[in-house]
């Protein structure tokens, strides 16, 4: 239900965005006031508090961010106060973000490699993943040592597994039925 929530919230902003053709700037600003909730549990605290009248968070939400974000963006977070949504900015925010990657084609890959990739592998390998899905690639890499050498790909819901740990797992499935 809370992921439904999140979503006609983030598709009420995210329209009026795309309507007004800032879709990058309500990103931002979106994404920072995220940071700020994430990074402040007191005043994600005060935010979420039943027992706070919603004209004091509205006075306060508005001193804090008013000329600092858009009009529209201030208002969609009234908008969760009135609602008495706070709990949901998150979350919201989080589905614009989906939203925005969608729109203007992107999607994360997550890699993991023994060692550190250098730059020119991560970009050999971000525009291989690039021409595979037809979207631009957001990287993420992580070194793990598990793996034993290789690399592990994760694009959406798709794994790519080089890894020479699963390889040695491959080949002695492969063993096993010869052996029987």
């Amino acid at each position: 239900m809370d992921g439904l929530v999140d979503k006609v919230y983030a598709t009420a902003i995210f329209d009026i965005a795309v309507e007004k053709d800032k879709l990058d700037e309500y990103k931002s600003e979106i994404d920072s006031i995220s940071t700020l909730f994430k990074t402040n549990p007191e005043f994600l605290e005060f935010f979420r508090s039943p027992r706070i009248k919603k004209e004091k968070k509205k006075e306060v939400i508005g001193a804090i961010f008013k000329g600092k974000v858009s009009d529209d963006i201030l208002n969609f977070l009234f908008v969760l106060i009135d609602k008495k949504r706070e709990s949901r900015i998150n979350g919201a925010a989080r589905e614009f973000s989906v939203m925005y990657d969608e729109k203007m084609n992107v999607t994360d890959a997550y890699v993991k490699s023994v060692i550190a990739l250098d730059d020119t592998t991560k970009e050999t390998l971000q525009k291989t993943l690039s021409d595979m899905t037809g979207k631009t690639i957001r990287l993420t890499c992580e070194v793990d040592e598990s793996i034993l050498g290789g690399l592990w790909v994760k694009v959406g819901d798709k794994v790519i597994d080089l890894t020479i740990k699963e390889e040695l797992k491959r080949l002695k499935k492969s063993l096993d039925k010869t052996i029987v």
